[in-house]
């Protein structure tokens, strides 16, 4: 009696111990949400801090990762270096901001720039569309956001332009809002650009130029891990939403958002999973298709998760807005029907 007990307890441990690694594979699998602010300055160009104390600033607020994109530079890359070899289960990225008359660009997995303008910024020798098309052919896995599009004087006026994967939709820069005219400006472009069948990414960045603003807006990114490839193939597939704080849930039963959902012919019911969470009330719920208000949910709760019925056809993109109080704003990428 005495060995069959004990034979019971071995194998129901087994078998706790069979099911706690699946457990664990299958969180691997499905990867984990990480929080960064990727366009921020440091003192190699205009900005007043270093690499490192922007790091130590980010990691007080809670952020995971963060890329330093200083203005037509790459001088950075080694105090990048240093600052990853400085603090653990934190991640610093490179980037770089191409500013140019004629507009800017942040670009990332970038280690070669076509040309070093130093001190001396807006003297490219290209266009708009040549410096973008250089600095693929220099750097084939870049990943490349249009910045501030409608910023008063660093406006971008290539609406042709192509090889981009998405546009700075809430840019924070001098502590601009979303509802700010530049933002909203380029909230309605970008479901332009997507109404167009131009497949485009938005992006949240606060822009920092000061420690003190890092994280005020700022991007929510699902992948496997908190490492550079992973952050950025999660980055270059849309896989996340931006927020100043309010947690957002969004998907089209399998699919994520950033993904293409697949549809037959005609009109078909998809089922969309729809909610967010935040310390202060949800107020306002807001479901776009197609760059139009399909529907609206008025929670006025911390937590808010709902199903909707939509019937989406090819061609078709829905992404959701969540509104909470004190002015606190959260975007997903949208979702394509295929």
């Amino acid at each position: 009696m005495k060995k069959a007990c004990l034979v019971i307890i071995v194998l129901a441990f087994l078998l706790s111990f069979v099911l706690m690694l699946s457990s664990c594979s299958q969180a691997a699998a499905s990867g984990y949400w990480f929080a960064g602010d990727i366009h921020l300055h440091t003192t190699h160009t205009d900005g007043q801090h270093t690499v490192d104390e922007m790091a130590q600033a980010a990691i007080s607020t809670g952020l995971d990762f963060i890329a330093i994109t200083d203005h037509d530079t790459l001088r950075p890359f080694e105090d990048v270096n240093d600052a990853n070899a400085a603090h653990d289960n934190f991640l610093v990225m490179s980037g770089v901001e191409i500013s140019q008359t004629w507009g800017h660009f942040v670009a990332y997995n970038v280690s070669y720039l076509p040309y070093e303008v130093n001190e001396k910024w807006n003297e490219s020798p290209w266009e708009a569309q040549e410096a973008i098309d250089e600095l693929l052919e220099h750097n084939p896995g870049a990943v490349i956001f249009l910045a501030h599009p409608f910023f008063p004087g660093l406006s971008w006026n290539y609406p042709d332009t192509e090889g981009f994967h998405g546009i700075e939709t809430w840019n924070r820069y001098d502590n601009r809002s979303y509802d700010h005219p530049d933002n909203v400006n380029a909230f309605a472009w970008w479901d332009e650009l997507n109404s167009d069948g131009r497949r485009t990414f938005g992006m949240a960045t606060s822009d920092a130029h000061h420690r003190d603003y890092i994280g005020s807006t700022r991007i929510h990114v699902y992948a496997p891990s908190l490492e550079e490839y992973a952050i950025m193939t999660a980055i270059r597939n849309g896989t996340y939403y931006g927020t100043s704080g309010p947690r957002l849930t969004f998907s089209a039963e399998d699919t994520m958002m950033g993904g293409s959902h697949r549809v037959g012919r005609g009109t078909n019911s998809v089922s969309l999973t729809v909610g967010g969470s935040y310390t202060s009330n949800i107020t306002q719920v807001t479901l776009i298709v197609n760059g139009e208000i399909e529907h609206t949910w008025l929670p006025n709760e911390t937590e808010f998760f709902d199903t909707y019925v939509l019937e989406a056809s090819r061609g078709d993109f829905a992404r959701l807005e969540i509104y909470a109080d004190g002015n606190h704003f959260a975007f997903s990428n949208p979702i394509w029907f295929d």
